[in-house]
Parts: structure tokens; C-alpha cells; sequence
């Protein structure tokens, strides 16, 4: 076009583009603009009439446009195959002349970081070989003072960003060698930055501005740990810039406007960062900080100076990213490069937090927690005594500290945290929790909670309690003392009718303390701890009165309510902690120490199981309660609490108080008198326990099975499916009494298994089986008449009427899991294909009539808590479970293997795993699969000699490596995948053939993933899965994966293949990287082909 018809070809684009934005412009015309302006920013040649613009023109639509058409044009792929060097020179200079000329002041913010991004791009594609003046050329501008000294250093931090190792940028060997070109240049970056840093010329704010820029410039060269190992004078020059960038941490030291000071001090401390994290160039990082330190020392003490004179929120902001960089610093590099001066920035930090806003306080005990936990992993490694003098003499100097910071933590002395931390709800929390719903998170977050951030309160008391833990483990007793101290002078105040909320959330908190730091404190606390535990059980004393009937308890005491739980949790710490001293180091004590340890033992443990079952009807309370009922009552006491009063009383407990509880606690309260009645004390001669047992206990369990079973599974036949309807209550409590036993059942599984056990001759006999535990031929015995008959006449008569009674097909089936999970084999072969085989019928139900349902249907398998999704959750569990089944027999397997397959396959369950909204929730298809897995790894030298169930597997297993967007299903067959490959072939030489076809098309959606960058999360997996492949077969493999990428031409197909196959794929390490520059080469030619096909606005 001519001159005149440009311009005339302008003014009709600035027209369209005002139309496009104009906010009266109907969709319909601005789509249709739209295609005119992607039309135009794709014309051959058009950025020769759009480049004078970048330097005439201050209409921002229009430099955006036509930086637009310059960068797809000259800078994209497509526009690099047509466009020549000099065509790049000619934007060099023009967006050279745009960010640096006259008229920079005047350039709308979006068109300058357009141009910015151009220019750094203009770099990646022309720097140095078509032009070597480029950076160089911004360099010198950043030594000049003057406005354009903060376009050019913008220009040189975008540049920085360019050259990292980014994926998709640009091709892997160009990325390679334009890092090799940068760090020619680093001893010019260095220099200039560090020359314009050092100048501080005045208050005006483009020198402000400029030194911004400079100081993100510098953090964009240390965010590149490769250029942290130069030669010559680079190797020179970066400690002078780190020394200038310094001189930015203090805002009193900036002759800056006072505006810019929270900026620049930001920036500085960033670069600091950015060397603190560094894992590459790990050597040179540590060198470079240890000149750094002394600056981070003057800002902690120059706090209280140079705090108050910024406002508030830049006061808070600067405390923040201060201590961030203080607790970077001394996570990892304080103590190795100048032990002398962590208590230099410890002891000023602490002075000014202790004065400062709490969440201050909350930085400065982050910072103690890092340098702490650093000063242990260094004790630990034992590598001098030098390391465990260094912990001693922080955590003597910290002491006063953690004084003022539990004085700190507790409301009554500070109320003003309420209102910080918004925690006047968060007190009452318990009160008004009168229904079911949140019970779970009013009653675990006993320390507070505030917002739930971070920087919430009960975060503040985690790191505390961490702080706490790691002085502990040097100064137990101590810290022990403290605390003990503190909840001392508190308890008063909570044993009364009604205490204040404020004192119970104090004694929570401290409490709580006191747990995390219990399994620090060494033997030599036996009587400080026997002193606390008489104070414990003198306070629980005032409570509610444990004896009361069970369900009777009133509900009005929140804040008694959570200081007796807090109590009682420490009292089971204290348990568990004398527990194991008498197991330890008192077994050498005197007979008259010990028995004293016995018996304080046996009070804690009596008072525990005293006042932890009438709190399972208080409300709020009762989840918690029911989960320390639980704990103390599923371990194996020592013969000195084993008898204990109160753990008698809860073995008395009798079916009918229990029913006085809500139903929903009821199940705790079950498992835990189950426990209590037939587990063993620890050490106890377990083949002597079956007649240890009292015949009241065994009588006491059988009763309990007996009145759990009543309502449903005893009388006649009529009626049974509507008692069983009734009687869901039950069946809940009878699964959680099973699954208080389940951990049994996997230790004694567990010891069958012992690597003893592999070490024998192969000429030797097999090992005896190891016999089952007492406890459970004690607990199969009372559950064979009452429960185990009539569930084998009622659950086939209840999954029959599946549609009329899915929920209770639910609550059997859970029955069913339990009874597997906790008696295993000793269910029985015929027990266990019964189970096997109703589930198979429930299971069929549900697919089977979700065939007939719409997704929003609210019985429908994909519905969370649906009862189809309830009976199939469960089902799939039994499933899993029967896929390996718990009776050591070749039958058994044999038998379960074809009904599985066929009901795991695509014709049953595996129809409902698809993309359409009526698929199964992630959890349930989770499920599928690792039962599909599970399967090819227990029964593969069976499935090895059947084409049929083989190719049933991996048309799931095809299923499961389409969809990575379902990220756990997916790892799940990842996995499998490459431990199938790993089996032994089948002797069929036809089925072996067709086996590798089936496991190359594997591999090829392996492939598909690995090249993916949107799949990253998969990229090391499939990796590893790939590199099993024999060369050819993977080199076959990217072949036909590179046929059907379209958006690739050709020349770049061929580019990258010949690239993959001469690059080194010996060892793990070089296969690894080449396979990364492959993916990185495809990603990047679809990127650049996406792009020309993206709209413009």
C-alpha cells in the first residue's frame, strides 16, 4: 500500500478498534470486529505500516494492536520461517526508540509492558547473533541517570525471565545456547546494576522508579542459580551488586520519596530470597550470602527505629517480608555460615515482637522455629559436640522468650487478640454447636482457629507449640515446668458451675502445649509430671460428676465442656508418656518407685474412663470425647492400668445405659467397651489369654453382640426386612466394635509376613501359619449364632428388594467389610464366598438400575452420599479386598477371579466410568481401578493363560490412561502399567504378540501424557514408564504420536524426531533430559501455532 492509503487504512482501524471498546456496541458487531482485527494482525506484511506507530502514537488499542502484529509476525514461529534479520532490526530500534526515546513519560502502562515483553522476546529470538548490541545497549542505559534508566533495567528483568529454563519458550538447544551467551554478559549486568543501585541521586521519582526496576532486575539474575557460578570478573562484580542491593533493606537509609521506601525495601529483600532459595548453585549461594548477613542484622536492629516511621499498613507489610527473609536465611544458611549472629538477629527480633502487634510475635516465632529446627537437624547428624552446644545455647537464650509468648497465648491476659483474631465466635464455638452439623471442626480445633489462615490464631499456636517441642528436646523439664506453671495458676478458674469461655480456651491452649511437648521430656520429670497429673485429676474432680446416667448430661456448659476434654487429652498425653517409662528406663528403678509410677498410672487411666463417656452426649464435645475414648481404649495397657477401677466400669457398662446415648455416638461408646473387655494387657503370654479371661468379660461381649443383634437379626422370618430397615443403629455399632479389632488383625497379618519368613532354604518346609490371636476366637465365638447365621439368611432377602431398601443393603454390606477387615480367614471359605458373592448381587443392582437413572436423580451411583453411591462405595471396598483374598487358598482365588473381572469390566461397573455427567465421582472410579490393578497383580499367572479376562483388564486400564484429568485413577494405572511390564510373559507365543500390541498402545498414551506439559504432575512417572520400552518400540512410538500433531509442520515433526533419536538415552539421568527437551520442543511449536489462532481482544 501506498502512504496515503496506509494512513487511510490506519484511521479505519483506530475507528474499529474505538467501535470494538465502545461500550454501546452490540455482541453481534464487536464479534464481528473482532474477525476483522485477528484478519489484520494476520495480513502478510502488516507490520511494515503498523511499525512507525510504536513511536508516533499514544493511543494505547492501537499500539497494542500493533504490537501485536509486529510480535506474530517477526518474533512467532511461523513469522520467524519468513521474516529476515533486518526485518527484527527494524523492530529492535523501534521499540528501543518507544521505551527509551522522548516519549516513554507519556507511554500507557498496558503498551509499555507490551513493548517490554516484546523486546525480551525480540532477545530470546535475535540476541546475540543478529544483534549482539541489544543487551549490552540496555546495560549502558541503566549506568545513565535519567528516565530511561527504569524502561531499560524493566527491559533487562524481562530479558532475565526469558532466558530461564521455562518450558515452551523456545526450542531446548536454543534455550541452551542463549544461556551459554548470557553469562558472557554477566560481568556487564553485575557492574551496571550494582553502579545504578549505588547511585542514589535524589528524591525524585523516576529515580525512585529506576532504582525499582533495578532491584527486580537483580532479583530476575539470582532467581537463575546457573549464572550464581561465573568465572573472571563476574565472580567479582556480584558481590558488589548484592552489597548495593543491600543498601535498600533500611527504609531510614533511602533518600527516596517517602512513598517508594516500602517498595524498594521489598524488592531488595526479594533478591535476598531469591539467594536463600537457590538449590542450584547451592556453594556460590552460601558464599554470597554470608556478606549479606550483616545487612539483615542492622535492619533487625534498626526495627524500632525505622518501623514507626512508616504507616501502618507499610509498618505491617515491611515487619512481613522482613521476617520472611529471616526465616528463609535461617532455615538453612544462618547457622552454617555465622553461628555468632543468629543470637544477634534473634535477641533484637524478639525485643521489638514482644512490644509489636501479635501477629508479629507470630513472624518472630516462625523465625525461632526455623533457626531451632536447623540447629537440631545439625545436633542430630551428630557431627560435634560443637552442633548440640549451639541448640543449648539458642534455647538458654530463647527461654525468657517463650515466657512472654505463653503469657501472650492466653486470652485472659490479652483480650485484644480476640478482636485481632476474630475469635469471639470461635469461644462459643462449642455452646452453640447444639446441632450435628460441625460438630467435626468444633471439636478437634480446640487451640482457636480465627480465620482459618495462616495467620490465625491457631496457627500462632501450632508454631508456638513447635518453637516449644524443639527447646524441649534440650530443656524438657524446664518447658515442662513452664507450662505446668501456667495451667496451675489457671485451673481455678475453669473448675467451677459455669467458667468464663476465655479461661477454657486458655487451659485448651495450654494443654494442648503441654501434649506436643510431652514426647520430649526425659524420665527425670517423673515427679513433676506426677505432681501435674495430682493437679489434672484434682480439677476433674469439680466437674460434672462422672457417675451421672449416660445421655443425661447437660448441654449447657460449653466452655466446662471444652476445658474437661482439653484436661482429659493431656491426662491420656500423660498415659501414654508414663506408659512407656514403665516399659523403658523405670524397669530399673526400685520396686517401690515403679509401683508408685503404677499407680499414678492406674488414677490417670481411671479418671480418663471415667469422664470420657458422659461427654459423648455434651454436645459439641462428643466427637472429640468419643475419639480419646477410642484411643485409650484400643491400646494395651500395662498390667497396671489394665485393672484399673474405671476401665472395669467401662467393662460393666451394659447394652441398655448405652442406648441412652444419641444414636450416633453410640458406636464409640461400643467399640470402646469391646475393647476394654477383650483386649489383653501389653506383654500379656497371648497363648495363655484365652484362659485368662474372665468368663464375666467373655459374657459381657457376647451380651453386647447379642443386644446389638436383637432387634434385627433374631425371630421369625416375618417382618425380618422391616426390623432390619429399623435397625441401622445397631449395624453401625456393630461395625465399629469390628473395626476397633482391625488393626489386630493387620499385625498378626503382618507377622506372617515377617522377612524372617523369606529368608529360609528353598529346600526347607513352609512355616507354620501363624495362629489367630485369642481376642479374636474370643470375638468370633459371641458373634457366630448371634450375627453370623441370620446374615446369611437376611442379606440375600435384602439386596433381593435393592430397590425398596439400598440403604439398608448399605449398612449390611458395611457389616460384611468390617467382619473381613477384622476376622479375615478366620471368617472361613464358605463365609467368605458368601460375602463375595452377595456383594457381586448388590453391586449388579446398583449398575444395573442406574442404567434407568438420570445424573440428577438422588438415588443415582455419582451422587456423593446417594444410597446407590453408599452400597457401591462398599461394595467396591469388599471387592478389593476379596481380590486378594484373606484365606491363604489356590480355590479361593481361582474361584473369585472370572466373577470379578466380569463385574469390573466395561459391560458392568466399568460403564459408569466415563466423561458424560452420569460418571462415577473420582473417589468411586479411584476405586475401580485399584481393584483393576490389584487384580493383574495377584492373579497374573492365571490371567497370563486367558486372552478373555486379560483384555477385559486392559480395556479398563485404556479407560483409566485416557482420563489424567482424573489425577488419582490415572496415577493408578500409571503405576500398574509399569509393573505389568515387568511380568513374566505368557508362554502363548499368538498371546504373547498380541500382549505387546495391547502394552504399545499403553505406552503410547503414556507418551501422549509425558508430552504434555498440562499433565506435569504424571511427567516423572511416565518417565520412568517409558524408559522401560525397548528404543525401537518408543522411537516407533514418537513417530506415530508426531504423525497426528497437526498443529506441527513437517519440517518441525522431523526436527524434533531426528533431534529425540540422536540425543544420549543410556542411563536414567540423559534419557530423562532428552525426553524433557523433546516434550519442551513440541510444546513449543504448538504454542506458537495456538498463538496465531488466538483472538487479539
Amino acid at each position: 500500500m501506498g502512504s496515503s492509503q496506509v494512513v487511510h487504512h490506519l484511521t479505519y482501524v483506530s475507528a474499529a478498534l474505538a467501535e470494538f471498546f465502545a461500550p454501546t456496541t452490540p455482541p453481534a458487531r464487536r464479534h464481528q470486529l473482532q474477525l476483522s482485527l485477528q484478519q489484520e494482525r494476520s495480513r502478510d506484511g502488516a507490520w511494515r505500516d503498523y511499525l512507525p506507530l510504536l513511536t508516533a502514537s499514544l493511543d494505547e488499542a492501537l499500539l497494542w494492536l500493533a504490537l501485536s502484529v509486529c510480535d506474530a509476525s517477526l518474533l512467532r514461529a511461523r513469522g520467524l520461517e519468513c521474516s529476515s534479520a533486518a526485518d527484527r532490526s527494524q523492530l529492535k530500534d523501534a521499540l528501543l526508540a518507544m521505551l527509551l526515546g522522548p516519549r516513554r513519560a507519556a507511554l500507557p502502562p498496558s503498551a509499555r509492558g507490551k513493548a517490554v515483553g516484546l523486546l525480551a522476546r525480540l532477545a530470546r529470538v535475535a540476541w546475540p547473533r543478529e544483534e549482539p548490541r541489544l543487551v549490552p545497549q540496555l546495560l549502558e542505559c541503566v549506568q545513565q541517570r535519567g528516565g530511561a534508566r527504569a524502561h531499560a533495567a524493566e527491559a533487562f528483568a524481562a530479558i532475565c525471565d526469558e532466558v530461564a529454563p521455562t518450558a515452551a519458550r523456545s526450542l531446548a538447544f536454543q534455550q541452551e545456547q542463549l544461556q551459554d551467551d548470557f553469562c558472557a554478559i554477566l560481568p556487564l549486568a553485575h557492574a551496571s546494576l550494582a553502579a545504578a543501585l549505588s547511585d542514589q541521586p535524589g528524591a525524585e521519582e523516576c529515580h525512585a522508579e529506576a532504582a525499582y526496576h533495578c532491584l527486580r532486575a537483580a532479583a530476575a539474575l539470582l532467581r537463575l542459580g546457573w549464572t550464581l557460578r561465573p568465572s573472571g570478573g563476574a565472580a567479582a562484580e556480584l558481590p558488589k551488586l548484592l552489597r548495593a542491593v543491600c543498601l535498600y533493606i533500611e527504609p531510614l537509609k533511602l533518600r527516596h520519596a517517602a512513598e517508594w521506601h516500602l517498595r524498594l525495601s521489598s524488592a531488595a529483600l526479594e533478591a535476598i530470597r531469591e539467594l536463600c532459595e537457590r538449590q542450584e548453585g547451592e556453594q556460590a549461594a552460601g558464599t554470597l550470602l554470608a556478606g549479606v548477613i550483616g545487612a539483615l542484622v542492622d535492619a533487625t536492629r534498626a526495627l524500632p527505629k525505622s518501623a514507626p516511621q512508616l504507616s501502618e499498613p507499610a509498618r505491617a507489610e515491611y515487619e512481613r517480608q522482613l521476617c520472611y527473609t529471616l526465616e528463609l536465611l535461617s532455615s538453612r544458611w544462618l547457622l552454617r555460615l555465622n553461628r555468632s549472629l543468629a543470637l544477634a538477629i534473634l535477641g533484637p527480633l524478639w525485643v521489638y515482637s514482644q512490644g509489636a502487634a501479635v501477629r508479629q510475635l507470630h513472624r518472630c516465632v516462625r523465625v525461632s522455629v526455623a533457626l531451632l529446627e536447623c540447629a537440631g537437624a545439625a545436633a542430630e547428624g551428630l557431627a560435634s559436640n560443637t552442633d548440640y552446644d549451639v541448640t543449648l545455647e539458642l534455647v538458654d537464650a530463647l527461654m525468657p522468650c517463650v515466657q512472654a509468648l505463653v503469657g501472650r497465648l492466653q486470652l485472659r491476659r490479652n483480650p485484644q487478640m480476640m478482636a485481632e483474631y476474630d475469635l469471639d465466635a470461635e469461644v462459643q464455638l462449642l455452646e452453640d454447636d447444639d446441632d450435628d452439623e460441625g460438630e467435626e471442626g468444633a471439636g478437634e480445633e480446640l487451640l482457636g482457629g480465627g480465620t482459618g489462615e495462616e495467620e490465625g490464631f491457631e496457627a500462632l499456636c501450632s508454631d508456638s507449640m513447635a518453637q516449644l517441642c524443639a527447646m524441649a528436646t534440650v530443656r524438657g523439664d524446664t518447658i515442662v515446668q513452664l507450662l505446668f506453671g501456667e495451667l496451675r495458676q489457671v485451673l481455678p478458674s475453669v473448675a467451677t458451675a459455669s467458667p468464663e469461655p476465655m479461661a477454657a480456651t486458655d487451659v485448651s491452649t495450654l494443654c494442648g502445649l503441654l501434649v506436643g511437648v510431652l514426647p520430649s521430656v526425659s524420665d527425670a520429670s517423673i515427679g513433676a509430671l506426677a505432681e501435674l497429673t495430682a493437679a489434672l485429676l484434682e480439677a476433674l474432680r469439680r466437674f460434672a460428676a462422672p457417675a451421672a446416667p449416660l445421655g443425661r448430661r447437660s448441654r449447657a456448659g460449653g466452655a466446662a465442656e471444652r476445658a474437661e476434654l482439653a484436661l482429659l487429652r493431656l491426662l491420656l498425653s500423660l498415659c501414654d508418656w508414663m506408659d512407656a517409662l514403665l516399659d523403658g528406663a523405670a524397669a530399673a528403678w526400685p520396686a517401690a518407685q515403679r509401683d508408685g509410677v503404677g499407680r499414678t498410672l492406674a488414677d490417670a487411666a481411671s479418671a480418663l474412663f471415667a469422664h470420657a463417656p458422659s461427654l459423648l452426649a455434651a454436645g459439641g464435645a462428643a466427637r472429640p470425647a468419643a475419639a480419646l475414648l477410642s484411643a485409650g481404649a484400643r491400646r494395651h495397657w500395662s498390667a497396671a492400668a489394665h485393672e484399673a477401677a474405671a476401665l472395669q466400669q467401662l467393662r460393666a457398662i451394659a447394652p441398655a445405659a448405652i442406648a441412652q446415648l444419641p444414636e450416633e455416638r453410640q458406636p464409640a461408646l461400643c467399640a470402646a467397651v469391646a475393647c476394654a473387655l477383650l483386649l489383653p494387657a501389653r506383654g500379656a503370654k497371648m497363648e495363655a489369654y484365652a484362659a485368662a479371661v474372665a468368663p464375666w468379660r467373655r459374657e459381657g461381649c457376647a451380651r453386647l453382640v447379642e443386644a446389638l443383634c436383637g432387634g434385627w437379626a433374631s425371630g421369625a422370618a416375618e417382618g425380618a426386612l422391616g426390623r432390619v430397615g429399623a435397625a441401622h443403629g445397631s449395624m453401625r455399632c456393630l461395625c465399629a466394635v469390628l473395626r476397633a479389632f482391625a488393626n489386630e488383625h493387620r499385625a498378626v497379618k503382618a507377622r506372617g509376613s515377617a522377612p524372617s519368613a523369606s529368608r529360609r532354604s528353598l529346600t526347607s518346609p513352609p512355616p507354620p501359619p501363624v495362629p489367630p490371636p485369642p481376642w479374636q476366637l474370643a470375638l468370633l465365638e459371641p458373634m457366630h449364632a448371634p450375627l453370623l447365621v441370620p446374615l446369611q439368611s437376611l442379606l440375600p432377602a435384602v439386596i433381593s428388594a435393592a430397590p425398596l431398601m439400598l440403604e439398608s443393603v448399605g449398612e449390611l454390606l458395611q457389616l460384611v467389610l468390617a467382619l473381613l477387615q477384622c476376622l479375615g480367614g478366620l471368617l472361613g471359605s464358605p463365609l467368605l464366598l458368601f460375602a463375595f458373592e452377595q456383594t457381586l448381587s448388590a453391586v449388579s443392582t446398583v449398575v444395573a438400575a442406574s442404567a434407568t437413572l438420570a445424573s440428577p436423580e438422588p438415588h443415582s451411583p455419582n451422587r456423593p452420599g446417594s444410597k446407590s453411591e453408599l452400597v457401591l462405595r462398599v461394595g467396591l471396598r469388599i471387592l478389593l479386598v476379596m481380590s486378594d483374598p484373606p484365606a491363604q487358598s489356590a480355590a479361593i482365588k481361582a474361584s473369585v477371579l472370572s466373577p470379578l473381572v466380569a463385574v469390573i469390566g466395561p459391560s458392568q461397573i466399568g460403564s459408569l466410568v466415563h466423561d458424560s455427567p452420569g460418571q462415577l465421582s473420582p473417589p468411586r472410579c479411584a476405586q475401580v481401578f485399584s481393584i483393576v490393578a490389584n487384580v493383574l497383580k495377584v492373579h497374573w499367572r492365571a490371567l497370563s493363560q486367558s486372552h478373555e479376562q486379560l483384555a477385559v483388564l486392559l480395556q479398563m486400564m485404556f479407560l483409566g490412561l485416557s482420563r489424567p484429568h482424573d489425577v488419582c485413577s490415572f496415577r493408578i494405572c500409571l503405576s500398574s502399567c509399569l509393573e505389568v511390564q515387568d511380568r513374566k510373559p505368557p508362554a502363548d507365543p499368538s498371546l504373547q504378540e498380541w500382549l505387546l500390541e495391547q502394552f504399545n498402545e499403553l505406552l503410547y498414551m503414556v507418551l501422549a501424557v509425558r508430552l504434555d506439559p498440562r499433565h506435569s504432575a504424571f511427567h516423572e512417572e511416565a518417565t520412568e514408564c517409558l524408559r522401560s520400552a525397548r528404543t525401537e518400540q518408543l522411537v516407533a512410538l514418537l513417530q506415530r504420536f508426531l504423525v497426528a500433531q497437526d498443529e506441527l509442520s513437517a519440517a518441525q515433526k522431523q526436527m524434533v524426531y531426528d533431534q529425540f533419536v540422536a540425543g544420549d538415552n543410556g542411563d536414567a539421568p540423559s534419557f530423562s533430559r532428552n525426553l524433557g527437551r523433546l516434550a519442551n520442543d513440541v510444546a513449543y511449536f504448538k504454542m506458537e501455532a495456538l498463538h496465531s489462532s488466538t483472538p487479539l481482544f
